[in-house]
This record gives C-alpha cells, structure tokens and sequence, in this order.
C-alpha cells in the first residue's frame, strides 16, 4: 500500500451514465438500514459520530465531535467494480494549515455509525450524510482497512456486506441478476 493512506471499498450500485458504467455509492434507505441491522445483530463493537465537512475542491475541513482537521485529499487509486457494485478508492489526507475565509462549495453533515471488523484489521462504516442547502439525504456504506492484512480478510467483508445490501443468501452479479430477472419476466 502506499504510505499514510486509506484504503476503502465504498458499497454502491451499477449505474449507467453518459460518461459510462460507474458505481454510485449513494445507496437507498432501504439497502443501507438492512446492512445496518445486519451488522447490528453481529454485536461487534460499535463507535457513533457526527462532524462536518466544508469541502472546496480537493481541499476539506472536518469539525464536530472533538475534531477539527484541514487536509488535502488525493486520490491515488480507483477502482470501479461493475460485476458487484463496489469502488475501490486509496487516497491519502495530508493535513494542512487552516486556510482564512475559506469558502466550500459543498458542506456534508454526516452521521456515522462504525463497526470494527476481523479484531480491529478493518471497518465497516454507515454514513448518514445531509447536504444542508438543499435538506437532501445520502446514504453510504464504506469498508475500511485499519492494517495491513490477507485478502481472504477482505473478501469476507466484501461478501458479508454485499449479502446483506442484496438480502440473499449468496452474493450475485448485475448481470446475474439482470438475466434472472430477464427469465422471470419470460416465465410469467
């Protein structure tokens, strides 16, 4: 990995947009509440936040809940999986020097709910993000890795919380579902 970054899998959903098939990680309620729960019933030990965050380009400012960092986001890597619906993003926060009269072009008030995963190696974190000039709601499911560790380790958190996301019992593909659905249509 590259030195003092994140590494996350931000859950989400295929779309199709004129610049191509992407990810959006902004989920619907009723997707985010039930892998909530799901990981809910697990018991695992559970942390709760709400900041701020006035973003202006690759420029953010976080406050709330005893914090209050400026950093500069930089994005390295990502990485667009369109079978399942997850992005994989590593970008580094490097902390700089509050800037005078500064002025966002976005502010995100978010509530976060974390779970640690696998003893501490990763984190499942659910977002409840309000954009306060319009009142509008997202939701976003992110998986973070805390250490370094084997990549069966990361595919069970993929899988876990991709079950849950698709209330199934076996993680599916678009395209499975797409033809699935396609001969359900045919049979009725």
């Amino acid at each position: 990995t590259i030195p003092d970054s994140e590494v996350e899998f931000r859950i989400g959903n295929v779309i199709s947009t004129k610049q191509g098939i992407r990810v959006d990680t902004n989920i619907s309620w009723i997707e985010y509440d039930r892998t909530l729960r799901f990981f809910q019933s697990k018991g695992g030990e559970k942390q709760q936040s709400r900041y701020t965050t006035d973003i202006a380009g690759d420029i953010h400012h976080r406050y709330g809940d005893n914090i209050d960092n400026w950093y500069q986001k930089v994005r390295e890597y990502n990485f667009y999986n369109q079978d399942y619906g997850y992005k994989l993003s590593i970008s580094r926060e490097i902390p700089i020097q509050p800037i005078p009269n500064f002025h966002p072009t976005l502010t995100r008030v978010s509530s976060r709910t974390s779970f640690l995963l696998f003893g501490g190696k990763m984190r499942a974190d659910f977002t409840e993000v309000t954009n306060p000039s319009n009142g509008t709601n997202k939701y976003e499911i992110e998986l973070e890795l805390l250490q370094s560790t084997d990549l069966d380790t990361i595919t069970k958190a993929l899988k876990y919380t991709l079950i849950a996301k698709q209330d199934t019992i076996e993680v599916y593909s678009y395209d499975e579902k797409s033809r699935m659905i396609s001969w359900i249509n045919q049979v009725l």
